[in-house]
């Protein structure tokens, strides 16, 4: 039974070992994925013209022609109940969405229980579940080991912070271009205070019919303002 004990005890420290490595390698590619969809820089010239730069010229050249991004997210552009365009999802809501998913991802480490209270229950005195060491995100980044300490370590979680930091710092990035993009329609503020119903409610009184000049003159301001819009 000591020997079958020990054994179980190496394997939990290989199963924490691996978890680590393997946590590390699959959160920096999440990370880069996620971040390879955000542009280098983003201008928007008005409602209809929106440039993305993905890529530097030197990546360019490398790859001899820039390779089409497809959008990570579809966010629909609706009207409100003020008939004032919005978001269907906000650009906030994306950011935290992404980081939300990031932190669901290490909590669910921590939920990995230890192999030996699983094969030899007998041996534990209380039935709490027993779980492996694994990697969680500290709340304020780890200081640093002092370098003329050589008994000092790193914090073994620094890199999550530090990763996690870096994909908040790049999708953040993605706020102000949508809220510039949504204000390029406040030059429609004078069409969003227009009542059909209204509009439409004076000629359906027979008694009080608009003049023909006058009807001209309207259709005519409507077709200018379509062409316009």
């Amino acid at each position: 039974m000591g020997r079958l004990k020990k054994f179980l005890q190496q394997t939990k420290f290989v199963m924490q070992d691996t978890l680590q490595y393997m946590t590390e390698a699959s959160v920096k590619r999440f990370v880069n994925a996620i971040c390879d969809f955000v542009p280098i820089s983003c201008e928007v010239s008005d409602s209809f013209n929106v440039e993305n730069v993905f890529y530097t010229e030197e990546q360019i050249k490398e790859m001899g022609a820039p390779k089409a991004k497809i959008p990570l997210f579809h966010i629909d552009l609706t009207l409100g109940d003020d008939k004032r365009p919005k978001y269907s999802t906000t650009a906030k809501e994306v950011v935290s969405t992404i980081l939300t998913i990031f932190d669901n991802g290490i909590r669910s480490l921590q939920e990995i229980n230890q192999v030996e209270q699983k094969l030899l229950p007998h041996l534990f005195k209380t039935n709490a579940k027993m779980f492996l060491k694994a990697t969680f995100r500290p709340e304020f980044r780890p200081q640093d080991p002092d370098p003329e300490d050589k008994k000092e370590l790193p914090d073994e979680n620094t890199w999550v912070f530090d990763e996690y930091n870096k994909l908040r710092e790049i999708i953040t990035k993605i706020i102000d271009p949508l809220e510039a993009y949504i204000k390029t329609y406040d030059r429609f503020a004078k069409e969003y205070e227009f009542d059909p119903d209204k509009e439409m409610a004076q000629y359906e009184d027979p008694d009080n019919w608009p003049e023909v000049d006058q009807l001209r003159a309207s259709i005519i301001f409507h077709q200018n303002e379509e062409k316009r819009i």
